[in-house]
């Protein structure tokens, strides 16, 4: 499972000084682009070649502790799900330190779309092997 770090820049929190529902959502996808670079498929090469699309169809978050300014933050990123025509991406977001904890967990559900016609279609073999080397290690 890749982990990618990072830090928590002042653009990613609000007055309070905690990152925000939408920069969470923003870092998991940025996360996911360099998972998904990592793993030999860039999204920056796929949405250039027009052939297919890989639309955010939903997303949720869980948040367990805050992250702040400065902070250092592990994302851990996994394929969780395959399906036919979607797959699922986890990425868990951790507090670095002394005392690593746990901050928030993202899932996004991808779905396939071939762009000439915008309707789902199911998964390249060549993508659901991609997406299968960010399976989580049991």
């Amino acid at each position: 499972m890749p982990t990618i770090t990072r830090r928590v820049l002042l653009n990613d929190v609000d007055a309070a000084g905690v990152v925000f529902y939408a920069r969470i959502m923003a870092i998991a996808h940025e996360c996911y682009e360099e998972a998904m670079a990592g793993s030999g498929l860039g999204l920056d090469a796929l949405i250039r070649a027009g052939r297919i699309g890989l639309p955010l169809v939903h997303a949720d978050a869980d948040f367990s502790h805050p992250l702040r300014h400065g902070d250092q933050v592990a994302c851990s990123v996994c394929c969780e799900t395959i399906g036919t025509k979607s797959f699922t991406i986890r990425v868990d977001l951790t507090v670095l330190g002394a005392e690593p904890r746990a901050a928030a967990t993202v899932r996004q559900i991808h779905a396939c779309v071939d762009m000439d016609r915008l309707q789902s279609m199911p998964l390249p073999a060549d993508l659901r092997a991609k997406l299968t080397a960010l399976a989580p290690v049991a």
